[in-house]
C-alpha cells in the first residue's frame, strides 16, 4: 500500500504516489533553477507544465487513475534532464532529442504569421511547404469556384491556433522537450525583438519624414504665424529702444563736438572735486610736430566718432524701421579699426618720449643776518584770481601743473621746503627733474627748466610757477626749491606761498598773517602769532 497525492499540473487534477511526487517535484525544481533569471522564465514553465500534464494524461485510464513513478519517469525521458537542456544548440535543427522521438506533427493555425487566420501557414507547416503556395491554391480555388473560400472558413473554424510554445513545436513536427521549448522561446523573443527594432526603425524614418513634410509644408505659415498683437508690441518695443539709442547717442556727440571745437571738456577729479581743461591746449604741449599732432587728433576723432555715428543710424533704423544698409558696418569696422592703429602708434610714439627720467641741480648760499627776520614771499604770475577750488586754473597734484586758460601756457607749481642746515650755512638747492625719450634727453629738458628767485636784504622772493621755455613740450617737469637755514633763524612766510609748500610738521597752510616761526634741530616751530 501507497500513500498518494492530488496535485494539479496545468489546471489538470492528478493522484500521484508519493515518491512519484517527490520526483516530479525535483525535476520541477531543477528546471526552475535552470531557467532562473531568464528572461520569459514563466512563459516557458508554463509551457513545459502543460506538455507534462498531456504526457501523464495519456497514462491515466479507467484501469489506471494514479500516476506511479514509472510515469514519472518517462516524462522525464521524454522531456529531458536539465543537464541535457542545451544539447539542442550542439545539433542540427530539427535533430531528434536522445530521451524523444519525433512525433506525427499536428495541424495548428499559426498566429505568428498569418495574414487572415493563419490556415495557409499553419498548412505550410503542417505539409512542410512554403506558405505562399497554400495561399496560391486557395485563390486559385475561389476564383475558379469559389470552394476554396469554404474550406478556407471551415478550417479557420474548426483547426485550432497554436498558443503555446509546445503546441508551436507540435505544429513544426519537433518533440516537446524543455530544451526545445526554450530554443524555440528563445527564436521568438530574438524574432520579436527583431520585429520590435525594424518597427521602432521604421516609426522614426516616417516620423521624420512626416516631420520634415510639415516644416515644408506649414514653415511659412509658421513663420508668418505671429499674432498683430505680438508684432505691435515688438514694434513698440524697438521704436523705444531706437529713441533711448538716439538720445545716448546725441548726448555723446555734443561732448565729441565740444571737444572737436575746443572745448574744456576733459575732466579730472583731485581734492578740489571735478576739473576740466582744454584738450588741445595740452595735447599741443606733448607732441613734437603739428603732423604728430594732426594724425593723432584725426585718428582719434574717426576712432570716437564711428560708435557715436553707428549709433544714431541705429536708433534711427529702429524708430523709423529702415532696413539695413548691406557693407555699412564693415566699411565703419574697417575704418575704426585703421583710425585704433593709427592712434596707437602715435599714442606709443608720444609715450616713449615720457620713458626716462633726468634731473638737474642748482645751488646757492644765502646772505643772513642771524639778528634778522627772514620774509619768505611770493612773486605771483598765475591769475590773480588763482584758487585751487577755481575753474579757471586746472591743477594736477601727482605732477603739480597748472595750465591757464587765459593765456593758454602751462605753468609749473613749485614745490617749496624749508629745512635746517646741517653745516649752519644758509643756502637754497633747486632740484629741476623731467622726463625724455633717453636718459640725456631727460636731463637737456631739465636743465631748460628755468625758476625765478631772488635775494632782497631781509626778503626771499619765490615765484609761484615756472614757465616752460618757449616752444619746449611738456615732458613731465617739476621743480623743488629747498631752503636751508641755520638754528635760530626766525621767519615770517607769505600767505601766497604757503600752499606750494611741503608737509611741515609744525606749519599749517592756514596760520595768520604775521605768524612767526624759528628753525631749530626738529625744523621749524611757531614762535607766535
Amino acid at each position: 500500500m501507497k500513500k498518494t497525492l492530488t496535485i494539479s499540473i496545468s489546471g489538470f487534477v492528478f493522484h500521484v504516489e508519493e515518491d512519484a511526487y517527490e520526483k516530479l517535484h525535483l525535476y520541477l525544481e531543477a528546471i526552475n533553477s535552470h531557467f532562473k533569471g531568464f528572461a520569459g522564465k514563466e512563459e516557458v514553465i508554463s509551457d513545459v507544465e502543460a506538455r507534462i500534464a498531456e504526457i501523464l494524461q495519456k497514462n491515466i485510464s479507467e484501469s489506471k487513475e494514479v500516476i506511479t513513478i514509472a510515469d514519472i519517469e518517462e516524462v522525464i525521458a521524454i522531456m529531458g534532464q536539465p543537464s541535457d537542456f542545451g544539447m539542442d544548440e550542439e545539433t542540427e535543427p530539427g535533430a531528434p532529442s536522445p530521451y524523444y522521438s519525433a512525433l506525427p506533427k499536428r495541424l495548428y493555425r499559426d498566429p505568428e504569421r498569418k495574414m487572415i487566420g493563419g490556415v495557409c501557414t499553419g498548412l505550410g507547416s503542417y505539409f512542410n511547404i512554403d506558405p505562399v503556395w497554400v495561399r496560391v491554391i486557395f485563390l486559385v480555388s475561389i476564383a475558379v469556384s469559389g470552394f476554396g473560400l469554404l474550406v478556407y472558413i471551415i478550417l479557420w473554424i474548426v483547426v485550432p491556433e497554436a498558443r503555446t510554445t509546445a503546441e508551436r513545436l507540435e505544429m513544426k513536427g519537433e518533440p516537446v522537450t524543455v530544451s526545445n521549448i526554450e530554443k524555440n522561446f528563445k527564436d521568438e523573443m530574438h524574432d520579436l525583438n527583431d520585429r520590435v527594432k525594424d518597427f521602432a526603425s521604421k516609426a522614426k524614418s516616417t516620423l521624420r519624414k512626416e516631420k520634415d513634410e510639415f516644416k515644408s509644408r506649414h514653415g511659412d505659415n509658421i513663420r508668418n504665424g505671429l499674432s498683430d498683437v505680438g508684432r505691435i508690441f515688438l514694434r513698440i518695443f524697438l521704436f523705444f529702444l531706437g529713441v533711448i539709442i538716439l538720445f545716448m547717442g546725441i548726448a555723446l556727440s555734443v561732448v565729441y563736438l565740444s571737444i572737436l571745437f575746443k572745448f574744456p571738456v576733459v575732466a579730472v577729479m583731485d581734492h578740489a572735486g571735478l576739473q576740466a581743461f582744454p584738450l588741445y591746449s595740452v595735447i599741443d604741449r606733448i607732441f613734437t610736430s603739428d603732423t604728430d599732432i594732426r594724425t593723432f587728433v584725426t585718428g582719434l576723432m574717426i576712432l570716437s566718432g564711428i560708435p557715436l555715428i553707428m549709433m544714431l543710424w541705429g536708433g534711427i533704423r529702429l524708430i523709423f524701421n529702415i532696413p539695413r544698409v548691406k557693407f555699412l558696418a564693415g566699411l565703419a569696422g574697417l575704418a575704426w579699426v585703421c583710425a585704433l592703429i593709427i592712434t596707437l602708434i602715435f599714442g606709443f610714439k608720444v609715450a616713449n618720449s615720457f620713458r626716462y627720467p633726468g634731473e638737474y641741480a642748482r645751488e646757492a648760499e644765502l646772505e643772513i643776518v642771524r639778528a634778522d627776520t627772514i620774509h619768505i614771499v611770493a612773486e605771483k604770475h598765475l591769475p590773480p584770481d588763482f584758487r585751487w577750488e577755481k575753474s579757471g586754473v586746472f591743477y594736477f597734484p601727482e605732477v603739480r601743473m597748472a595750465l591757464s586758460n587765459d593765456e593758454e601756457i602751462i605753468r609749473g607749481i613749485p614745490l617749496i621746503k624749508l629745512r635746517n642746515s646741517k653745516d649752519s650755512i644758509a643756502r637754497i638747492i633747486i632740484l629741476a627733474t623731467a622726463k625724455g625719450a633717453f636718459k640725456n634727453d631727460a636731463i637737456e629738458n631739465a636743465e631748460k627748466i628755468n625758476y625765478n628767485w631772488q635775494q632782497k636784504n631781509d626778503t626771499l622772493v619765490f615765484s609761484d610757477s615756472f614757465i616752460l621755455p618757449e616752444g619746449e613740450k611738456w615732458r613731465k617737469q617739476e621743480v623743488r626749491v629747498e631752503v636751508q637755514l641755520p638754528e635760530g633763524t626766525t621767519i615770517t612766510i607769505d600767505e601766497h606761498l604757503r600752499p606750494f609748500l611741503g608737509y611741515h610738521k609744525n606749519i599749517s597752510r592756514h596760520e595768520k598773517i604775521g605768524t612767526l616761526f624759528m628753525m631749530t634741530n626738529e625744523g621749524l616751530v611757531k614762535v607766535r602769532e
